[in-house]
């Protein structure tokens, strides 16, 4: 064999295993809860995400309508930055814009700087009727069973 050969199949070899090493992922894989959020509209909600690099700088934003009129903790705008804790978690307090209506759709979204990124749907839903805060959606405050209500109005 000479030596042009040899050195074209030692390459395609080195070429090749270049492509066949196994990539290195991040030993971080940040996560959302499973499942969507459902919210009266002007609602809040707290939620956390998992995964990210302890420590690690992670940017929180929300997306949809009017979503720079929300605040997430605390703070008014769309977007914040937070620090992941010793466990890799961050959790956010989204307070939703006031002009939010039933039917609107926003994704809350944490980036982290080296570990990526998770996503949360969050659904703006109709409140539940009933509202008199005694459970049995009557709308009176005498409560779902048989027993007196006890107990003053303040």
């Amino acid at each position: 064999m000479n030596s042009l050969s040899f050195k074209a199949i030692a390459a395609f070899f080195a070429a090749m295993a270049l492509f066949l090493a196994p990539v290195s992922a991040s030993a971080y894989t940040p996560t959302a809860p499973d499942g969507d959020v459902s919210v009266v509209p002007g609602g809040t909600f707290t939620t956390t995400f998992t995964g990210f690099r302890p420590g690690e700088t992670v940017t929180v934003t929300l997306t949809g309508p009017d979503a720079d009129e929300a605040t997430l903790n605390g703070q008014p705008g769309p977007q914040i930055v937070m620090i992941a804790d010793e466990d890799g978690n961050v959790t956010v307090t989204v307070v939703l814009p006031p002009g939010s209506k039933v039917g609107d759709e926003y994704v809350l979204t944490a980036v982290g700087e080296e570990s990526g990124e998770a996503t949360l749907g969050v659904s703006v839903v109709a409140p539940v009727d009933g509202g008199d805060g005694d459970g049995d959606g009557d709308g009176d405050d005498k409560g779902s069973g048989s027993l007196d209500k006890t107990g003053g109005d303040l």
